[in-house]
């Protein structure tokens, strides 16, 4: 058995080696896997940090053989499956930029996950995230998500940034008393009174969202220890 986990680490990490400087301006055969582009020369190399980036390939397979990872970013590849993911039992940070990934229950038994961010990806359902208990961190960037009650679970989340999102409801976020720092840019929300009763929260910064100086103003007004930054829609001048 420790013989087979060694040859998986084995090919696992060679295959980093060889997928090094693939980009998308490389011609790669179709025909050839990209972990069969192993090389024995790596044995034994840290992979506790794993970046893979601008890659003309979709099947993350390999990665299982890493145990160790516990930082994964992913960016501009056309990887829509994270089920390989889920056998990275260390991971404690994931960042997704550019991925058409719209299903993330493959990270619902990530048990050490603390950081998660997601930019430019297909997910709508936060439904496994309600799962990650040690979560810390999230941060979503262009996505379809409409609805933050799967959030409502989380009881270590402290930072929480919404940009360019579909959410109109805030209200989910009253049951995260671990929220300290709020951001919320580029979102249809018009109702910020649910943040009025939260006050746990240390610092609150509104960019490009439609609601008035007034709210603001109130907002301030039942937050006085929070740090609150308002961008009003119509200014650009920071």
């Amino acid at each position: 058995m420790k013989l087979r986990q060694a040859q998986r680490y084995q090919q696992a990490v060679t295959w980093l080696e060889s997928t090094n400087g693939y980009g998308p301006d490389t011609d790669i055969d179709d025909n050839i896997s990209w972990w069969e582009k192993w090389d024995d020369s790596l044995f034994g190399i840290k992979t506790s940090d794993i970046g893979l980036h601008d890659l003309e390939v979709s099947d993350l397979s390999p990665l299982a053989g890493l145990k160790n990872v516990r930082n994964l970013f992913i960016t501009n590849s056309p990887v829509r499956d994270l089920s390989p993911v889920a056998a990275l039992t260390r991971l404690e940070l994931l960042y997704l930029q550019d991925v058409p990934v719209s299903d993330l229950s493959p990270l619902a038994g990530s048990e050490r996950l603390k950081h998660l961010s997601l930019h430019g990806t297909a997910v709508s359902d936060l439904s496994p995230v309600s799962e990650l208990d040690d979560l810390r961190s999230l941060a979503i960037d262009g996505a379809p998500l409409r609805d933050l009650a799967p959030l409502a679970t989380l009881r270590k989340l402290e930072y929480l940034d919404l940009f360019d999102v579909e959410v109109t409801d805030l209200s989910p976020l009253l049951r995260i008393t671990s929220l300290r720092q709020l951001r919320l840019t580029g979102i249809p929300v018009d109702n910020l009174r649910p943040l009025g009763e939260m006050d746990n929260l240390e610092a609150i910064h509104v960019s490009d969202v439609p609601v008035g100086e007034r709210q603001i103003e109130w907002l301030r007004q039942r937050l006085p220890n929070c740090q609150i930054r308002h961008r009003p829609l119509e200014d650009r001048s920071e």
